[in-house]
């Protein structure tokens, strides 16, 4: 591919994946906008809008514009030849991610689809006409986890179980990934001893993995379960690989509470996240309930977009823990 050389190799990987067409149009944002860049939404007679860590940009033959007018508009034949690219032309071969709404691709990135569902038995079994599609960039950062890293290790040397509670596009994921990442190799500075980490990638976020290979560098230590329910993963992790700690995303259902539980019981620390703007808002959810009223996190780090993703708002100690 022409004129890359100054792109980020995760950013060659996700160019490289989609049509021609569309390749010539964002070329030229990723040289503008860098490691910025977050989200790309392409929807069928809409315009086509690329979300980066300082605002929207529109997509224009000329390259980014703030412009409404000038934008390009995404017909049907762009939405067809983006879905062949991203499925391989095999729709069917990806049934089972496109049942949980995205497709996955090569670099660790998550392309989210909207359109016609199609159902069975009363379940979602995929999509019957697919017309938006939301990129979702993997944007591997290192050193983000360093604000804080120095309130959450215990004084031997292991990690506090943490909840990591974050709106959605505030940074949870990239901060969990350097987390694990750092525990993985270890932080003297911080009297961080390195961490055999279990990693349930339910949704492939963490690792990014692409059949199964991760893309994201997690350290010499983690062992990562993916694309696996986490009650089930977390529960495999426990029992076979030996972990220090367990690392999850986004803990919303009452059964992946009770694998957690489980985790910690077996003297296994526990990292997570969960959806909510506030502790308050995490609190009011049923399905973590069981977690905080057995006191399993002793720290708790509250992330907001205040002054963009992955500003850390607070650190609360909780769970009887100084």
């Amino acid at each position: 591919m022409e004129k890359t050389m100054s792109l980020h190799p995760l950013q060659i990987l996700l160019l490289e994946k989609i049509p021609p067409r569309l390749r010539h149009l964002l070329l030229p944002v990723f040289e503008a906008a860098g490691d910025r860049v977050q989200e790309i939404r392409i929807c069928q007679d809409k315009p086509i809008l690329v979300q980066t860590a300082a605002g929207e940009l529109y997509v224009s033959p000329a390259g980014p514009t703030d412009r409404l007018e000038e934008a390009v508009i995404a017909d049907a034949g762009t939405v067809k030849e983006l879905l062949d690219a991203v499925t391989s032309s095999s729709v069917y071969a990806l049934q089972d991610a496109m049942k949980e709404g995205y497709v996955p691709l090569p670099g660790g990135h998550r392309v989210g689809l909207c359109g016609e569902a199609r159902t069975e038995g009363g379940r979602v079994a995929g999509f019957r006409h697919v017309t938006g599609f939301n990129i979702r960039l993997n944007r591997d950062l290192s050193g983000v986890a360093r604000p804080v890293l120095r309130r959450l290790v215990r004084p031997d040397g292991g990690i506090w179980s943490t909840l990591v509670v974050s709106p959605p596009g505030a940074g949870k994921t990239t901060l969990l990934r350097d987390l694990i990442r750092t525990l993985s190799r270890g932080a003297p500075e911080y009297g961080l001893k390195p961490q055999r980490v279990g990693v349930a990638d339910e949704r492939g976020e963490l690792a990014g993995a692409f059949r199964g290979v991760a893309q994201n560098d997690l350290g010499p230590r983690a062992d990562v379960i993916d694309r696996c329910p986490k009650r089930f993963a977390l529960a495999m992790l426990v029992r076979t690989m030996s972990p220090d700690v367990v690392v999850t995303d986004e803990i919303g259902h009452p059964e992946d509470a009770e694998a957690a539980l489980d985790a910690v019981t077996a003297g296994v620390a526990l990292v997570c996240s969960a959806h909510g703007a506030t502790l308050a808002d995490v609190k009011r959810r049923p399905s973590l309930r069981p977690l905080l009223e057995h006191e399993v996190f002793q720290r708790v780090v509250v992330l907001s977009k205040r002054e963009g993703p992955g500003t850390v708002e607070r650190v609360v100690p909780c769970g009887g823990a100084a």
